[in-house]
């Protein structure tokens, strides 16, 4: 963090560098509040339906793929964020979902 001292720069400046950080914490609240929306809905018929809704709250892109496993009535599903941050979620289809609402949710708090 860079604390801008009035003396050492045009108040135009503080204004403009005051302005970005004000908008940029104003949508990380707005995608917050949007993705506690989806967490805390009843209205989902499926938990993949919830956690793709999660996802595209949260302005995440992302691939879906099965991974091949012995067992093909229990599959392993892949899910690959496309971000910053390097998230890759591998489980049972079974409970893929569900550990994908719980993280975001525990990551959101």
């Amino acid at each position: 963090m860079t604390i801008l001292l009035r003396g050492h720069l045009p108040s135009s400046v503080i204004v403009r560098k005051l302005t970005e950080v004000l908008t940029i914490m104003s949508r990380v609240i707005e995608l917050k509040v949007a993705a506690f929306k989806v967490i805390n809905s009843k209205d989902f018929k499926t938990k993949k339906d919830q956690a793709v809704a999660l996802l595209a709250a949260l302005k995440l892109t992302y691939t879906m793929d099965l991974v091949p496993c012995k067992d093909p009535r229990d599959p392993l599903v892949k899910v690959e964020l496309h971000c910053d941050y390097n998230g890759l979620f591998i489980d049972f289809k079974r409970n893929i979902y569900n550990y994908i609402i719980d993280y975001l949710r525990d990551m959101l708090d």
